[in-house]
């Protein structure tokens, strides 16, 4: 049997076929990751800009009509998140309890289960930090505050607080993907967008 290319592979996954889009997936990421590195030359906004790439295609995978081949079309959208990444303030981030329930939540009690499990793992991972990395984690993601704003709350220089941050993220995935929460949350967001 032939491999699919890439084109062929999101019009099967398109007519219902979700190992098209783990193989999409496993082929490209990886590549788009590294290329996203060099440019933000942050590891955990790379991966994080990529993971939101795929999880856009997977969200409007039925409205893309490819001109082109696949890849291209997920260089573009990096190529475009990358020039806005420069144009835009470092956005500002919001913990789970401080998002508002969304269309797709349906507060069942499932949901609410899932939801505090979800959080008690989080808080549990949070717990395992360093008190420095926790608390520039926490200014950051929670607070939403810049890296020169924690850096001059705590007396840090900004590269500190970059490290701690890159550092503190590469343990927190690590820290869900050794408690099998990447697949989980894989199945969660399929469940919600079915």
């Amino acid at each position: 049997m032939m491999p699919h290319s890439d084109n062929e592979l999101f019009e099967l996954w398109k007519g219902g076929n979700e190992r098209c889009f783990q193989e999409l997936f496993s082929r490209h990421f990886v590549r788009l990751y590294k290329f996203a590195a060099r440019h933000f030359r942050d590891d955990g906004y790379a991966e994080e800009t990529v993971m939101d790439i795929f999880f856009s295609v997977w969200r409007r995978r039925e409205s893309i009509q490819l001109n082109g081949p696949f890849d291209q079309y997920l260089y573009k959208a990096l190529k475009n998140r990358i020039i806005d990444h420069y144009r835009r303030p470092a956005p500002v981030t919001a913990s789970f309890t401080d998002l508002p329930d969304s269309q797709y939540c349906t507060n069942s009690v499932e949901d609410i289960l899932v939801d505090k499990e979800l959080n008690l793992i989080y808080r549990q991972a949070l717990e395992k930090l360093s008190p420095q990395r926790r608390t520039v984690y926490e200014l950051s993601r929670i607070q939403g505050l810049s890296h020169r704003e924690i850096a001059a709350r705590l007396g840090l220089s900004v590269n500190t607080v970059e490290n701690h941050i890159s550092a503190s993220l590469r343990f927190l995935r690590a820290y869900l993907r050794q408690n099998d929460l990447v697949t989980f949350l894989s199945l969660l967001l399929v469940n919600y967008f079915l």
